[in-house]
């Protein structure tokens, strides 16, 4: 998934790595873009840690680290809150 999308009121685009809403413009770094796209790529489904470290991490180790620092940086530029979420829900 290359082409935009939107995640409730915000307006995401890939190919510039941005995400906007009411003309306000958050830049995330490209493997947190693309962990937002895998996850809208399966919507209404679970996808596990290790999908999701094989298309944004492919044949690269990563820490689990990696993959909690992008959600994180997902849920503060969605305004989620992980307790409550609206748009990005951890299944343990």
């Amino acid at each position: 998934m290359t082409s935009d999308f939107r995640v409730g009121p915000w307006t995401v685009r890939p190919s510039l790595n941005i995400v906007t809403q009411n003309g306000t413009v958050a830049r995330l770094e490209p493997k947190v873009m693309q962990v937002l796209v895998c996850l809208a790529s399966h919507p209404d489904s679970a996808v596990t840690k290790e999908e999701i470290l094989k298309a944004v991490w492919p044949e690269t180790f990563v820490s689990d680290d990696v993959l909690v620092r992008s959600v994180s940086e997902l849920r503060r530029v969605f305004d989620d809150n992980a307790r409550e979420p609206r748009f990005i829900e951890t299944i343990p």
